[in-house]
């Protein structure tokens, strides 16, 4: 082996191995913090879902791809700090406020299967195409009604797991069931009439 080869394999390589597995070692931790980020509970906005103190983990990588629904608890930053609330309106909606009660779309339509409280009374307001509006279960504390909605990029991702000193559980989503299944049938009635407008129009009269 020639003194140029030696002092590679000696010197050179070993260095270059080194601050390669460093940089790899960064980028699984970013990439871990990114992915899934352990969070603290402020307030008692989605109690008793999430009471404040316990510790959540969020799930970054649920909505990298796919836009969050209705009724989902998210992460958000908001002009008060990062918070967990409830995503009740998507750009496009109508939403309203009345004594606690929320009006989206011209019908009442609560997601939350255990709201409390008032609050100040909201709108109607119609969402604009990067609105995305937060409501508290707890409907005395701040969400949309006071701070606005939120855009899309202040949203990072849904709590999934909660310990709160006797290990790591499953956030229960807290949605009313009958909510909940209006809102498939609703989904399947607007997709069948779509499916059957569409196989008319590639019939012809």
């Amino acid at each position: 082996m020639s003194e140029a080869a030696r002092r590679y394999f000696g010197c050179v390589l070993p260095i270059v191995l080194i601050v390669a597995g460093c940089g790899v070692a960064g980028m699984l931790a970013y990439a871990g913090r990114i992915i899934i980020e352990e969070r603290r509970v402020t307030d008692r906005a989605m109690a008793p879902w999430l009471e404040p103190g316990v510790r959540a983990l969020v799930f970054h990588v649920l909505l990298w791809a796919n836009d969050p629904e209705r009724g989902t608890i998210v992460d958000a930053l908001t002009p008060d700090g990062r918070t967990f609330r409830r995503l009740v309106a998507l750009p496009g909606d109508e939403v309203e406020i009345r004594d606690g009660h929320l009006w989206l779309n011209g019908r009442e339509s609560d997601p939350a299967a255990r709201p409390t409280g008032t609050g100040p009374d909201f709108g109607p307001v119609t969402m604009g195409p990067d609105d995305y509006f937060l409501l508290s279960d707890d409907r005395s504390l701040d969400d949309s009604r006071v701070w606005g909605p939120l855009p899309r990029a202040r949203i990072f991702g849904e709590p999934r797991f909660k310990n709160d000193g006797d290990g790591w559980l499953p956030v229960e989503p807290g949605i009313d069931l009958d909510w909940r299944d209006r809102t498939y049938l609703e989904r399947d009635a607007t997709a069948t009439a779509a499916a059957e407008a569409t196989a008319t129009a590639r019939a012809g009269p």
